[in-house]
């Protein structure tokens, strides 16, 4: 099923922002809702520490984060289920102070069309139709 959203004006230019929730890994229906950045250029997907300490996302690494400008932090990476339009996903999210973006780890799993002219994102689940899969 595809899933269509406007882009949020509060950015500016507007931007492409989607609803995720954010949970445990094999958590359930227990997660915080969080609209999330669509950002094709982040290698990996952003989560305030604060969700992360909530919802006791476990640690799984490290890493070296370098944002624009050069900054370099070092930032604990965790273990997180993410829902974006009804597809969940489990993946490896960096925890750093206000920060929300799904980052093309996660986005790998999507098909995502961005429609810069009408301001519109749709996504739908990346797997393919029950009925073009193998038997």
């Amino acid at each position: 099923m595809t899933r269509a959203h406007g882009y949020d004006a509060s950015f500016v230019p507007p931007a492409p922002v989607l609803p995720v929730r954010v949970a445990r890994p094999n958590a359930g229906e227990e997660g915080v809702a969080l609209p999330m950045l669509v950002d094709t250029g982040a290698d990996c997907t952003l989560v305030p520490i604060e969700v992360a300490r909530q919802l006791q996302l476990p640690v799984v690494d490290f890493i070296t984060v370098t944002g624009l400008g050069g900054a370099r932090l070092t930032a604990d990476v965790h273990a997180a289920s993410l829902d974006v339009g009804g597809a969940v996903t489990i993946v490896r999210v960096v925890a750093l102070p206000n920060e929300a973006i799904l980052g093309r780890d996660a986005l790998a799993n999507l098909v995502v069309v961005l429609d810069g002219p009408a301001r519109r994102l749709s996504i739908r689940s990346g797997k393919p139709p029950s009925s073009a899969r193998r038997r």
